[in-house]
């Protein structure tokens, strides 16, 4: 895939961004363009990430995000398919694309004691690829309807700690079978982006209509 002078430009400018954003020691320091993908449980958000960066996320069972999952994309024309690294409490490994879904699974399992609850920490990844652009990504836990009581309320604190910031930008996936008003997303987002110019809706899971009445 080839980049306009528009996207060159912007790659050699996050490419700046990211070289001293490594050499400073203070997370706030240097606040890096990022993008936050929010939705419902089962709402075509992994499916979404994963054709974005190509990270297979897991996408089977019920609760598939348990944490924060940070993907940063970079570019690198010199490479002849994606590299991948995954880094965890500040240790990092090279690691296949075939066995990154597992992996993935198994660390939020050991987060979070393989119960159904959240983590706060962050399972970091790193892509490497030609086709890839300068971008951070952040997957969180899909948000929970089954009462506003325990894992649903932190569900919500943490998308909102994570979209707060107004430089970050809010991907809402939405699954197109649904009526606007079961969507709490949309509830959120309004909170912390009141002007609409920094969130992305994108519909999901067209192939789930059942005739053409349902659309």
């Amino acid at each position: 895939m080839s980049l306009t002078d528009d996207s060159k430009e912007y790659n050699i400018l996050i490419k700046k961004l990211f070289r001293c954003a490594q050499h400073i020691n203070t997370n706030d320091a240097i606040q890096l363009p990022q993008i936050c993908v929010i939705g419902d449980q089962s709402s075509g958000k992994s499916t979404t990430l994963t054709a974005l960066t190509g990270v297979p996320f897991p996408t089977a069972g019920e609760m598939c995000t348990k944490c924060a999952i940070r993907v940063k994309c970079s570019r690198d024309e010199d490479l002849v398919e994606d590299v991948f690294t995954i880094i965890v409490n500040k240790v990092s490994k090279p690691i296949k694309k075939e066995e990154l879904c597992n992996e993935i699974t198994n660390i939020q399992n050991q987060l979070t004691g393989n119960k159904k609850t959240i983590s706060k920490d962050v399972i970091n990844i790193e892509v490497k690829g030609p086709n890839q652009m300068e971008i951070i990504l952040i997957d969180l836990p899909g948000i929970i309807h089954a009462g506003k009581d325990g894992l649903g309320n932190d569900i919500r604190d943490l998308i909102n700690n994570h979209i707060k910031d107004e430089r970050t930008l809010i991907l809402n996936c939405t699954a197109a079978t649904n009526d606007d008003e079961l969507f709490e997303t949309l509830d959120i987002i309004s909170a912390h982006d009141l002007d609409g110019k920094r969130n992305i809706r994108v519909l999901t899971k067209f192939d789930k209509f059942n005739s053409d009445s349902d659309i």
